[in-house]
């Protein structure tokens, strides 16, 4: 540690407070908004090693994902090339735009070309890979699976729509029925991003993220921009957001639990039908969507709507 620190590569953001905490760094910004120096591991036998050890170990890992769905989404990603020269090319007219997102993106398309290929299932049933930190351009443009183009498949406004299944399901009292059939019918049809931008007057989708974000999975302080604006349009719902984070005495309690609605959505119904109809398509999960080959996109298409109608009809959600 006193290495990296004395050649300014971490640096100490909190001491040591006995029965409090441990000491905390944090890596230079120097290093974060520096060029990376990547090492291309070239040894066959130590890949194949680290390969078949890391997959051992994310198979057996505690998750919310069944272990077949897990090898299918695992060997999946080892069957996609990456456009390197046209991502390259699209990156170093946004190098400026912000560094860190450069480098990361960067690196993770290096990977790809390579077949360094990452992956992790965390406790709240979303996968983590090269995939999921891509640019949204990247991901649609400059994926081919087994040499064909691709198409990604989403749940428009994923987290709001089971936000509405999670109060449904509680039956909750403190939430009016009309605004939650107004709520449930905007998420459910796409609109409800275009409804908070048209009636709050934000600058665009990005702002009605973040307005929903801030929301649903920080803090809800009296005095949050955010907290002020959707409670303008949904009071009663805020005011269910409240009651459960201070129910549960965590305010990081419901953005769990809407991840693991969503996981259990895409893996355990969307994923696992495909692989009962059709399990020669490969599918590549970035949360709440699937990146396939466009000659499948009708299918998968369908059978995401068929699954969004039919669970969101029954109580299948609790955790």
């Amino acid at each position: 540690i006193q290495y990296l620190i004395d050649n300014n590569i971490i640096q100490l953001k909190k001491n040591y407070l006995k029965g409090k905490n441990s000491r905390v760094y944090s890596i230079c910004d120097d290093i974060l908004s520096g060029e990376i120096h990547r090492y291309r591991n070239v040894d066959k036998i130590l890949l194949k090693k680290y390969i078949n050890r890391y997959y051992q170990f994310e198979i057996d890992n505690t998750d919310f994902i069944p272990k077949d769905i897990k090898d299918k989404i695992i060997n999946d990603l080892y069957s996609v090339k990456i456009q390197y020269d046209k991502s390259i090319y699209f990156l170093d007219h946004i190098k400026n735009d912000d560094i860190s997102v450069y480098n990361r993106n960067r690196y993770s398309v290096e990977s790809i070309n390579d077949k360094h290929i990452f992956y992790h299932f965390d406790h709240y049933g979303r996968v983590h890979s090269n995939f999921t930190i891509l640019k949204t351009f990247i991901r649609k443009n400059c994926l081919l699976i087994d040499g064909e183009e691709t198409c990604e498949i989403d749940l428009p406004n994923s987290q709001p729509l089971f936000l509405s299944k999670l109060i449904k399901d509680s039956e909750s009292r403190w939430v009016n029925s009309e605004e939650l059939n107004l709520f449930s019918f905007l998420v459910r049809n796409g609109n409800y991003y275009q409804y908070l931008i048209d009636n709050l007057k934000l600058s665009g989708k990005g702002e009605a993220k973040e307005l929903t974000y801030k929301v649903l999975f920080g803090r809800n302080l009296r005095n949050s921009k955010w907290d002020v604006k959707f409670k303008k349009l949904f009071p009663t719902i805020h005011h269910f957001i409240k009651l459960y984070k201070k129910e549960h005495n965590d305010y990081k309690v419901l953005a769990w639990m809407l991840q693991r609605m969503e996981s259990k959505l895409i893996f355990s119904e969307i994923i696992n039908t495909i692989m009962i109809v059709n399990p020669n398509i490969k599918v590549i999960t970035v949360h709440d969507s699937i990146i396939v080959q466009k000659r499948h996109k009708d299918f998968v298409t369908s059978v995401f709507n068929s699954r969004i109608c039919e669970n969101f009809e029954k109580n299948k959600y609790y955790i």
